[in-house]
């Protein structure tokens, strides 16, 4: 009897030595995996598509659910962590938690009942989707005289 006791002690040690050999993983866990935000003339799809380590990979579809085909799309979000990797955009800000994030050109109008696709490779502790807003560019005619153009030259 004593024997069998000292053979399991031996083989719950062993046990507990390998497994303190492997590394330990973090996972990063939301409460929320996706979720769809209704705009003026556009819907954003926001979807985690992969976790590991402190990673996660984020994707965002917007469709142009309005009357006018969205121009120079720009989305600014807050989004906790740091963006290490982004396709089909590009961030052109970055302040603590603040993005902007615009179009790379090839997809920079959004046609009326259209969409498009970006994503980013996101590293932070805690998950949380990000918020924000889309915003587009449009050429504006301005009255002559309601406006003034300074060139200036600075060495």
């Amino acid at each position: 009897m004593r024997q069998i006791g000292r053979k399991l002690l031996a083989g719950m040690v062993c046990l507990a030595i390998m497994l303190s050999c492997f590394p330990g993983v973090n996972y990063v866990w939301a409460k929320e995996t996706s979720t769809i935000i209704q705009g003026e003339g556009f819907e954003a799809k926001i979807c985690v598509d992969s976790t590991w380590d402190n990673y996660c990979n984020i994707s965002v579809i917007i469709t142009n659910t309005g009357s006018e085909i969205l121009e120079n799309w720009m989305f600014r979000c807050e989004q906790p962590g740091e963006i290490v990797n982004i396709w089909n955009a590009q961030v052109v800000k970055h302040e603590e938690e603040q993005y902007l994030i615009k179009n790379v050109g090839w997809n920079q109008d959004i046609i009326i009942g259209n969409s498009i696709e970006f994503g980013y490779t996101l590293y932070t502790d805690e998950l949380v989707l990000p918020t924000f807003t889309l915003g587009s560019s449009r050429l504006v005619s301005v009255e002559k005289g309601n406006y003034e153009v300074v060139f200036q030259v600075q060495s």
